[in-house]
């Protein structure tokens, strides 16, 4: 409804926000501590995270807190986006805990331990939930938080994954790009890319579309990881691409935002 929602921080009004972008001023704010993700919103429901280890539910038009939910372990930090799914909400944490919330009144419903900070969003595909964590593991739960596998990629994580036919495809900080079977966790192929990766792989169609710190902005064929062309940015891409239509945007470090068919 020509609103949107945006979280600030760095003072003791953190906010979250609602800005009509048709008359340019604040429809409503509320503190909800700092925050370091980006807020999630399905239908009239914002969720949205913050570096105390609270999750909160928030009325979209409104702005009316429904509830704020606080994470089991007094050490949590959420330094991820929360991820919603079947009326189940999944959010890492930096004490190494995935968590899992339940979307009505927010109670925990359970939390698995990672051997290290867990900074990349989790993923589900298929009633599974993908996350990568500084371990160097790329772990695969079910939605009960039993393990089913874990991969060690010898690398750490800090996007969320994406998936295409029966495979889960992941990017990694030692800038390689991994496609890994979603039921075993074996490796189908991996790209190289000469500098770190924080973006999110984009898939559209049979493509995957990625940018790196090497300043370049490749796309990759989906099945088996081949490179089709890429395209040399003046900065660094640390955020991920976005698709519109027959479009993709993405931006880096230049303050450019680049438009590729």
């Amino acid at each position: 409804n020509n609103n949107v929602i945006i979280t600030s921080s760095g003072n003791k009004q953190s906010n979250i926000f609602s800005y009509n972008l048709i008359l340019g001023t604040i429809k409503w704010q509320r503190n909800v501590k700092w925050v370091e993700s980006s807020p999630v919103m399905t239908n009239e429901n914002i969720y949205v995270s913050n570096t105390i280890g609270e999750l909160y539910r928030l009325n979209a038009r409104t702005g009316t807190i429904i509830w704020k939910s606080k994470a089991g372990n007094y050490l949590s930090s959420f330094y991820t986006s929360p991820t919603v799914y079947n009326e189940k909400i999944y959010l890492g944490s930096n004490d190494g805990l995935m968590y899992a919330f339940e979307s009505d009144h927010g109670k925990e419903l359970w939390n698995f331990k990672a051997d290290a900070s867990i900074f990349c969003d989790a993923a589900v595909f298929n009633g599974k939930i993908y996350f990568g964590s500084d371990d160097r593991n790329f772990y695969c739960l079910d939605t009960l938080g039993q393990l089913k596998w874990k991969k060690n990629l010898n690398t750490k994580f800090l996007s969320s994954p994406t998936f295409y036919k029966d495979m889960v495809i992941i990017t990694g900080i030692d800038g390689n790009v991994y496609s890994l079977n979603s039921s075993d966790g074996e490796l189908n192929w991996k790209f190289s890319s000469f500098g770190v990766i924080s973006a999110s792989p984009l898939l559209h169609q049979d493509k995957i579309f990625i940018g790196s710190y090497d300043k370049n902005f490749y796309c990759l064929n989906a099945d088996d990881g081949k490179e089709l062309w890429k395209y040399k940015c003046e900065g660094r891409i640390h955020t991920s691409a976005i698709v519109w239509k027959n479009f993709i945007f993405v931006a880096s470090d230049d303050k450019y935002v680049y438009c590729f068919k």
